[in-house]
């Protein structure tokens, strides 16, 4: 039995840490999303890890090794799409400015594109009667508007970016150098038996390898997907684009659509409507889908959840914390899950049940 004088330290240790935890979660939060990504990249690229290290026998050159060799993996392949994007973009500007000069100028040629699309819609609607010619004459001032927006937010979500990524693989290195020591000393200091640590470890390190397999799965076949579609629809540089799209398919919400949608308008101006809605139903149907298929079926070999709770768990995660939400809303229904069967197990013990068959 505790004396009294021994319960007064137990709550005002217990309160003196709660408060300092709630301090520290506080200062943090502002490295939550780097934290987890590293953490996320750490659990994925473990056997990498293990590999070297078993090879090193230096944590520290090891991690450092292991850091590197993802930071190519990421970098590499994010420069190379981008120089293409990049060159791409390019090409279409010169070629804009090309006929654009043998039209009299970038606003002449503007305006001629501008009574071309007014010409096909008319086919098909009264444009007087809905007032298309004076929507479409206001578009390039709401478009420059909103050109002027996603530049300042570009720049932002820029200068962020390369702030997270260069704190994720800060961060990635003491993950690897020091993540097995961090497990150990915290699974000491749990009030759980070992086994039942190992089953809490195991339940998250699995949701986190099934969900960034998940990943990988649907930005490859939305990619091939994509591609595809434009391939069919007969438009260059399909290949480049489809990688574009890979690469958008871990967009929240719009993913793939950034790279469809603007070619679907770019054949409808093009007087390529019936391509157009092709397009669109591709993305609409086979692309998008292939999300909806191909993340449950990788959680579930993994994941002990139901496909509904999978569901709560991945759309849920990503409207309460964004992009990370995708890995931390299957880890949170995966703990909570295997902390429920804990439970269950230790209530039937008290009990003197056999904990299998409670």
């Amino acid at each position: 039995m505790l004396n009294d004088a021994h319960k007064k330290r137990l709550i005002f240790l217990a309160i003196l840490i709660a408060a300092l935890a709630f301090l520290a979660l506080d200062m943090v939060q502002p490295f939550f999303r780097p934290l987890v990504l590293a953490s996320v990249i750490a659990m994925g690229c473990y056997p990498l890890h293990s590999w070297l290290l078993r090879r090193i026998r230096k944590k520290e050159w090891a991690a450092l090794l292991a850091t590197l060799i993802v930071f190519v993996g990421v970098a590499v392949p994010a420069f190379l799409l981008t120089y293409m994007v990049s060159a791409e973009l390019f090409h279409v500007a010169a070629g804009i400015s090309d006929q654009s000069s043998r039209e009299g100028g970038f606003f002449a040629y503007a305006q001629h594109g501008q009574e071309r699309l007014i010409a096909w819609m008319g086919q098909y609607v009264d444009v007087e009667q809905l007032r298309i010619r004076q929507r479409v004459s206001a578009l390039p001032e709401q478009a420059s508007g909103f050109l002027l927006k996603l530049g300042s937010s570009m720049a932002g979500g820029a200068l962020n970016g390369i702030t997270d990524g260069v704190l994720t693989f800060l961060f990635l290195f003491f993950f690897f150098r020091d993540g097995s020591g961090w497990l150990e000393g915290l699974a000491r200091s749990l009030p759980l038996r070992p086994e039942n640590v190992q089953r809490l470890y195991r339940a998250a390190h699995s949701s986190v390898v099934a969900t960034l397999y998940g990943l990988l799965g649907v930005a490859l076949a939305q990619g091939l997907l994509t591609g595809l579609g434009l391939y069919f629809a007969g438009l260059d540089n399909f290949l480049m684009l489809g990688m574009l799209a890979a690469v958008c398919s871990v967009i929240p919400v719009v993913g793939t659509s950034l790279v469809w949608g603007p070619a679907a308008v770019y054949l409808l101006v093009t007087h390529h409507p019936g391509t157009a809605l092709f397009l669109v139903i591709w993305g609409l149907v086979p692309v998008s889908m292939a999300d909806n298929i191909i993340r449950p079926l990788v959680l579930r070999g993994r994941v002990q959840l139901h496909i509904l709770l999978l569901l709560f768990a991945v759309l849920g995660g990503l409207l309460a914390f964004g992009f990370v939400g995708l890995f931390l809303g299957p880890v949170i229904f995966s703990l909570l899950a295997t902390l429920l069967a804990i439970l269950r197990e230790e209530m039937a013990e008290g009990r003197g049940e056999n904990p299998q068959t409670a």
